[in-house]
């Protein structure tokens, strides 16, 4: 059904005809067995058996009461069967379906199915319902009951009717949204549209054991690096030591850096990723000293030791997380000439973590560039690099990890160095 919005735009709805017109009929194959071997068949040769959404693997034999029809996956033919292995028993050594068949004289018949839209995936649906050369979603980012889309321009006609596609066959998903434009609010979040569903964006994820309250249209989350929260804190922070996290989001860094017993400092610029760090420290049973203010003032007031806190005697930190990759190296020039030497003097400068976008043309000593450029100073070693994930075709999410170099840390050093490098 095609419907216009009020500026004339016209978009594509799901229908109940259009539904009934993707009724059809599938031709199988099925192997004919007595009904008391089905159990045991359908538990060894799982791999190889149909699979399709409300409907059985196993049907009955229509006038043969002890027989069952075993039904193989679609596209599996019969000369298939000398190549398709199965293990029968833990011990056992691989055979196949063929010598299965042979040794029990099963009788491999043709089956006939009729599959209508409850039987279908999406991507089959929308393959069907939508014109060739759109392409079709495959894929969607899932935060707690939100799927969320990114579509591409010539999809948008149909994006209703994608939605509700994806709402019949996520029996999970409750929200269906599509992100608008980029993300240019310097909360990191973007505008978004519901498609189906309820219109309801407060949501819960679950992270290796941890609970993350949050509300996907005001703050930011990508649920893509949830290897990379746990790879950090496990990879090089140590229970007790000292976090400071600058941009710290909802708590992805933070609360599992406190559930190992780390002290963790953590700070937010929007207002709302603050509120919902400060209830999932609550959720999660931890302790994490919260704020909510500039970065680079908080990194300032961190280095220097005039943070405000509620944990007795202010000391030197082992971590610092700048979580934002799009600018987190221009971040640095907080470090710079912010460390009280009095409080440092018998300590290691700390680590930094610092995520950007790394294109194609430029190299990992480009990216180190770019780091001493806005530190203002040269590291006194190699950063350690590690790729987090390719975010498009020939950009890649780094994490840098270096220890602040004591000639860019402390006042007196740094305005020297910044005067050798005019």
């Amino acid at each position: 059904m095609v419907e216009a919005n009020k500026d004339g735009e016209e978009f594509i709805r799901l229908t109940e005809c259009q539904k009934k017109d993707l009724m059809s009929q599938i031709h199988i194959h099925a192997l004919k067995v007595p009904k008391q071997r089905c159990h045991a068949l359908l538990h060894v040769l799982v791999n190889h058996l149909f699979d399709r959404p409300r409907m059985k693997k196993v049907e009955l034999c229509p006038g043969e009461e002890d027989v069952r029809l075993v039904l193989l996956r679609e596209g599996l033919k019969v000369q298939d069967l000398a190549n398709c292995r199965y293990v029968p028993s833990k011990d056992a050594p691989e055979r196949t379906i063929q010598a299965l068949v042979e040794e029990e004289k099963f009788e491999v018949v043709e089956h006939t199915l009729s599959i209508g839209y409850d039987h279908m995936s999406s991507v089959e649906v929308l393959k069907r319902l939508m014109p060739s050369g759109v392409e079709t979603p495959s894929s969607f980012e899932s935060i707690g009951h939100i799927a969320h889309l990114n579509l591409k321009s010539d999809a948008l006609p149909y994006k209703y009717l994608i939605g509700q596609v994806i709402l019949d066959k996520n029996p999970k998903i409750k929200t269906v949204v599509n992100k608008i434009g980029t993300i240019t609010s310097e909360y990191r979040v973007f505008d978004m549209e519901v498609l189906a569903g309820v219109d309801e964006t407060v949501t819960e994820v679950r992270q290796h054991g941890m609970r993350f309250r949050l509300d996907f249209r005001k703050v930011y989350w990508n649920s893509r690096l949830e290897a990379e929260h746990t790879r950090l804190i496990r990879a090089w922070v140590k229970p007790k030591e000292i976090v400071v996290d600058a941009m710290a989001g909802i708590g992805p860094f933070a609360i599992p850096a406190a559930k190992q017993n780390s002290v963790v400092y953590a700070n937010d610029l929007n207002p709302d990723s603050y509120k919902w760090l400060v209830e999932n420290s609550k959720i999660n049973k931890v302790s994490v000293h919260s704020y909510c203010e500039d970065g680079r003032e908080f990194l300032k007031k961190a280095a220097g030791g005039t943070l405000c806190h509620d944990a007795g005697a202010w000391q030197p930190f082992h971590h610092v997380i700048m979580n934002l990759p799009a600018t987190a190296i221009e971040f640095l020039d907080a470090l710079n000439g912010s460390f009280d030497e009095s409080l440092w003097k018998s300590h290691n400068l700390p680590l930094v973590h610092v995520y950007s976008f790394l294109p194609a043309t430029e190299t990992y000593a480009d990216l180190q560039k770019r780091i001493e450029h806005h530190l203002g100073g040269p590291l006194d070693d190699t950063p350690h690099f590690h790729v987090v994930r390719d975010v498009a075709p020939g950009k890649a999410m780094i994490c840098s990890t270096f220890r602040v170099p004591r000639n860019v840390a402390f006042p007196q050093t740094s305005n020297k160095k910044a005067k050798l490098m005019e």
